[in-house]
């Protein structure tokens, strides 16, 4: 059978319908591989990899912010939880205190009414506390000593010591009317930290100064220091504490009752003796010895009888070098069986920039080679009569007001 052209076309149309909804067998598996290959080089999908760098930081932060918030909640819960736990341990001791009280047979039906009106007052248990007589007024020694531990206090601190301070002054004596130190004294001592380092206790306290020297000294007789719970004794002199480069004068005017009446302000001069001529006889004399090294003295503040006032000596090699420095108060010269011996009190020595204080307030120099005679003929104080008497010197005294106000006219 011979078909046109249009029908040749319409049957090949007809053949390839039942095969255009699917592919063939063949078709089919040989284009599987394909298709697998296509899926698994197609590049895989994650949630988080298209999101930006800035908005994963983001989320970091705030996941940290979150962490934190959750740790500050949990410290404040057990913060709270442990008070609440004390206030419950602290409710049943009271409780269990409160079930202790002695209340007897009548006390299981007491009844404490809202209103106390209610019962009589007859009735109503007493909380008032029992009288006590009056405290007895504190003894006039012991206010004494108080008022003179406060003003120790005072000097201490505008001296600049920080780290001594009186707690406890105890009483004046011997008694109040010859008042010479106080005691039981409790000293405190702190470190640079305002901690406390230490205590010193002692059954009495006074103090010792030199003018010369610039010195007071806090002595405790009787005691003992503790530091760290260890406890030291003092020695049988007791323990001397050296205040360097303190105002005596300032001392004296604010306890005078702690001081010797030898050390009171005074007058340091009576005017008898010619300073310059006593100093300059006084260093001839001590020069004429210079084998092992000599003093010389430097200055002589007043001179009172037979007692030089604030003198300052030096201790020179044979060489005249000065070795140290001394300082005193009171200097007094005297003969004695090795020779002149020079007795000073209440001073310091000066050696390699350090200042030490007379051991109990003493220091004795001893001249072997020296003549009493010698000082005599010099007129030395000790050892002569003064240059002036005693009423010429009140007349030149008395005289020097009037001379000094005529020469200011």
């Amino acid at each position: 059978m011979i078909f046109g052209g249009g029908g040749a076309l319409a049957l090949g149309l007809l053949l390839a319908a039942p095969t255009c909804g699917r592919p063939s067998p063949n078709v089919q598996a040989a284009g599987a591989p394909a298709r697998v290959a296509e899926v698994a080089a197609a590049p895989a999908v994650v949630s988080g990899a298209s999101a930006p760098a800035d908005e994963l930081a983001a989320l970091r932060e705030q996941l940290a912010a979150r962490d934190a918030e959750i740790r500050r909640l949990k410290h404040e819960l057990g913060i709270e939880q442990q008070r609440r736990y004390d206030r419950e341990v602290t409710w049943l001791e009271y409780n269990r205190w409160l079930a202790r009280l002695p209340l007897g047979e009548q006390g299981k039906n007491l009844v404490f009414p809202l209103d106390p009106s209610l019962i009589p007052p007859e009735s109503q248990p007493s909380f008032a506390p029992a009288s006590k007589p009056a405290p007895a007024p504190p003894a006039p020694e012991a206010v004494r000593a108080g008022e003179l531990a406060s003003r120790m206090n005072a000097l201490l601190w505008s001296d600049g010591i920080r780290d001594l301070s009186v707690l406890d002054g105890g009483r004046v004596g011997p008694d109040l009317e010859h008042p010479a130190w106080i005691g039981p004294v409790l000293l405190r001592r702190v470190d640079g930290d305002g901690r406390l380092a230490g205590s010193l206790v002692a059954d009495r306290m006074r103090l010792e100064c030199s003018r010369a020297a610039r010195t007071v000294t806090i002595v405790l007789e009787g005691g003992y220091e503790q530091v760290d719970g260890a406890r030291t004794e003092f020695e049988p002199i007791g323990r001397r504490i050296l205040l360097p480069l303190v105002d005596p004068d300032r001392w004296l005017e604010g306890c005078p009752d702690l001081f010797a009446a030898d050390q009171q302000l005074s007058r340091r001069d009576d005017g008898l003796w010619d300073k310059p001529r006593v100093r300059a006889a006084l260093n001839r004399l001590l020069a004429e010895d210079a084998a092992h090294g000599y003093w010389q003295v430097k200055d002589i503040g007043g001179i009172r009888g037979a007692e030089l006032r604030d003198v300052q000596l030096l201790a020179l090699d044979r060489a005249g070098r000065m070795q140290r420095l001394a300082f005193c108060d009171t200097l007094t010269l005297r003969a004695s069986a090795s020779g002149v011996e020079l007795a000073l009190r209440d001073g310091a020595v000066v050696r390699d920039g350090r200042k030490a204080p007379f051991p109990e307030g003493r220091m004795r120099i001893v001249l072997p080679h020296a003549s009493a005679a010698e000082f005599a003929a010099a007129r030395i104080p000790g050892f002569a009569e003064p240059d002036l008497l005693p009423g010429v010197a009140a007349d030149a005294e008395a005289a020097a007001p009037a001379a000094a106000d005529e020469a200011q006219r």
